[in-house]
């Protein structure tokens, strides 16, 4: 009788032993799905509109490791819907299939968090700009607000130069493209869209506008002023990865641009344009549009973020929108935000050209004040200019500089006399 008693309570005591273990274990587990695992969303544009957002998220666990200054962004391909069957009995599977806790390795990537910099900012301020039709196409881009008649609005920028500039020239994004932002370190894809921008021979940015319903979800930043000799710094995705880049030193703070020093390798660079620069406040100071590379002049620039105010007001106003355009330093003529100079000439007071100058890539107001210099007898400036227009099915945004093309030209004369504007014509 004795022995039944004392295998029946030791029975009752190897019984009990998996439930205490796996109390044990609960806070354990809880904080490695706090700091491991990384549940990709998906939102879909027709769920989005459909549902809302929090109906519309659909999930697939992936584990990413975590590190101080970077982490792997998952593939678009990878990501998988959940369908069909019980949640109850997938819970179930999962908890059977989930691997042993390492406790070593789990302190240490609680304390790598730990260690991470605070002024790094949130995920949310960021995002990566995905073309849909492929997933390896992949730039930085920045979410940031405005007050635009007394309400805050949400708007995301990007480099213009990411979309391609030729129908037949698919390697960039679109119009509309994929944005994957980290909302508490798990990657939602939202869809975007290009509401407004200016060429890439001008100021290289363009305004991109989200659904309604994934606004909530996103950080912006606020827009400020960079100062000279201000050090800088960049949060972005460099090759679908995220980087953190301080000490942007600012050695130039020019009308269109501002240049900075570039602490990374020419090839550690690829992905970075459209990323924030930020100030000592937190401020969104510039939006990242490219770099030289020289190892005698090695430096990057970027568009000052003010600029975006007036993409702003050319998505609210079909378009148009007029951006103080300096040709000189002292010296600014209001062109549309769409519009791109193709030609500088100056004239003499009797209308007679002196010189001219052809826009093939990026304006540069420099040259325009070197021809000023060189002939100090001018009277009279002319810019031509020609707008761009988005491909009918929306995959380019088309620029022509040919004087063969047939798109409506603009002639801005200026009175270089008298400093003033003295027509605008289309030609």
């Amino acid at each position: 009788m004795k022995k039944l008693y004392f295998l029946f309570i030791s029975f009752s005591l190897v019984a009990s032993l998996p439930l205490h273990a796996q109390n044990y274990l609960k806070p354990g587990s809880s904080a490695l799905k706090a700091v491991s695992v990384k549940n990709v969303s998906k939102i879909t544009a027709t769920n989005v509109q459909s549902k809302g957002l929090s109906s519309a998220v659909r999930t697939a666990g992936s584990v990413a490791s975590v590190k101080t200054t970077s982490f792997s962004a998952p593939s678009i391909k990878a990501v998988s819907s959940i369908k069909g069957g019980s949640s109850r009995a997938s819970a179930s599977n999962a908890r059977a299939a989930a691997p042993r806790i390492d406790q070593a390795a789990l302190e240490r990537t609680i304390k790598n968090r730990q260690q991470a910099p605070s002024f790094i900012a949130p995920d949310e301020h960021i995002f990566q700009a995905v073309a849909r039709f492929d997933s390896s196409v992949r730039f930085s881009g920045t979410v940031f607000s405005v007050n635009y008649k007394g309400k805050k609005e949400i708007y995301g920028a990007v480099a213009t130069h990411i979309v391609p500039t030729e129908e037949n020239d698919p390697l960039g994004v679109g119009r509309q493209f994929t944005a994957i932002v980290y909302h508490n370190g798990r990657p939602v894809q939202i869809p975007a869209q290009i509401v407004a921008s200016s060429p890439v021979s001008m100021l290289d940015i363009s305004l991109v506008k989200f659904p309604a319903e994934a606004e909530a979800i996103l950080k912006p930043f606020s827009i400020g002023e960079a100062n000279e000799k201000e050090t800088l710094r960049t949060i972005g995705f460099v090759s679908g990865r995220f980087n953190y880049i301080p000490n942007r030193k600012v050695i130039q703070n020019l009308p269109f641009s501002i240049r900075t020093t570039m602490p990374l390798p020419r090839d550690k660079r690829s992905g970075l344009c459209g990323s924030p620069l930020l100030n000592e406040n937190n401020e969104l100071v510039a939006i990242h549009t490219g770099s030289t590379f020289n190892p005698s002049n090695d430096y990057s620039f970027a568009t000052p973020a003010h600029y975006l105010r007036d993409l702003v007001d050319a998505y609210h106003n079909k378009g148009i929108s007029k951006i103080a355009f300096y040709v000189d330093d002292g010296i600014s003529i209001r062109l549309n935000s769409d519009e791109y100079v193709t030609s500088v000439m100056l004239l003499d007071d009797f209308g007679h050209a002196l010189a001219e100058e052809d826009v093939a890539f990026r304006f540069s107001h420099s040259k325009v004040s070197t021809m000023l210099r060189q002939y100090p007898q001018a009277g009279f400036l002319k810019l031509t200019t020609k707008a761009v227009k988005w491909s009918e099915d929306g995959s380019a945004l088309l620029v022509k500089r040919s004087w063969l093309d047939e798109t409506p030209s603009k002639a801005y004369f200026y009175d270089l006399k008298d400093d003033k504007l003295l027509s605008v014509t289309e030609e």
